[in-house]
């Protein structure tokens, strides 16, 4: 169950698959002003929900998913890591992310770049 901190806010709520290596979770995609947070359906393999701040998030891309589907949103972190999340959706959430992001003026690289 999602509890949200003081001023946070659900900007998008929506099933959505996430890819772990090769297996796929159902489960439940939340994105705040703050987070976003993908909690396993009861019923997945995986039970551990996942948690990334906006402030973690160094790209957001669209991917295919299975076959020609576009159905991924592809959050690259900083280090490195990455997930991918699909969705029927896929556009939408995309979109969300990346106003979620520009409100809380996550730095992007080019504004860091320019910032030095």
């Amino acid at each position: 169950m999602l509890e949200l901190g003081d001023g946070e806010r659900v900007a998008f709520d929506g099933k959505a698959t996430q890819y772990r290596q090769r297996t796929a979770i159902r489960g439940r995609l939340r994105i705040t002003n703050r987070r976003v947070l993908f909690e396993p359906d009861a019923l997945s393999i995986a039970r551990c929900p996942i948690e990334i701040p906006l402030t973690q998030i160094a790209g957001i891309r669209r991917g295919k998913g299975f076959a020609l589907f576009r159905t991924r949103v592809i959050l690259d972190l900083e280090g490195g890591a990455r997930y991918a999340f699909a969705s029927r959706q896929r556009d939408r959430i995309a979109q969300v992310l990346k106003g979620t992001r520009r409100e809380v003026a996550v730095p992007t690289p080019r504004r860091q770049a320019a910032a030095t």
